[in-house]
């Protein structure tokens, strides 16, 4: 892939196959790809001409098409628990821990360039990483590590860690009825801001 255009394809089945910009065959044009739903790939095909490797007489050219990939994607656990922050006062915890929320890990986009955002709890840890941006706060009982768990409204979880007078918070948010909606990261005193949605 070049600038966002695919440069090589194969598809095939038990049957026939067929390429472009492969060996000997030519080269690709017309093929993208869309990104823009964490759940799919979806390769665009316009006017993309398709060589015969086996199981057909000619190749074939299509017109306006696309083949979607679907991919395994994880929601995190929308389960708030409570019980690992040192304060609780009401649907908020204060001082919160690394088990306020199970680990997991799914890529998303971030928000202005489309780019692949991955998102991750491992232990008490929070990251999100695009390209070359990166940031990670930890969920280690500090007063930012807030967790908000109302009932019929958006939760969030949020962390925060200083290091060398610069603080980083990394705060990912879900909707009212669990669904992951956006990972963010700030920084006071360095660092580039970031925003990652589905």
């Amino acid at each position: 892939m070049v600038n966002n255009a695919v440069t090589s394809v194969s598809i095939e089945n038990d049957k026939y196959s067929f390429a472009c910009g492969v060996g000997s065959f030519p080269a690709c044009s017309g093929v993208t790809i869309n990104t823009a739903n964490t759940n799919t790939i979806e390769f665009v095909f316009n006017n993309t001409a398709l060589s015969v490797v086996n199981g057909a007489s000619q190749g074939i050219t299509v017109k306006n098409g696309s083949l979607i990939h679907i991919q395994n994607v994880t929601q995190p656990s929308n389960t708030i628990n409570l019980a690992a922050c040192n304060t609780v006062n009401g649907t908020t915890g204060l001082q919160c821990g690394a088990s306020v929320l199970a680990d997991f890990s799914v890529t998303l986009r971030h928000a202005t360039n489309n780019q692949s955002c991955t998102v991750t709890k491992k232990g008490a840890v929070l990251s999100m990483v695009s390209g070359a941006l990166s940031a990670s706060a930890q969920l280690d009982n500090e007063l930012n590590d807030v967790a908000l768990n109302p009932v019929n409204a958006v939760r969030q979880i949020q962390a925060s860690t200083t290091l060398n007078g610069i603080s980083t918070i990394v705060s990912l948010n879900f909707s009212s009825t669990g669904q992951f909606t956006s990972a963010i990261t700030s920084s006071v005193g360095g660092g580039s801001p970031f925003i990652c949605v589905p």
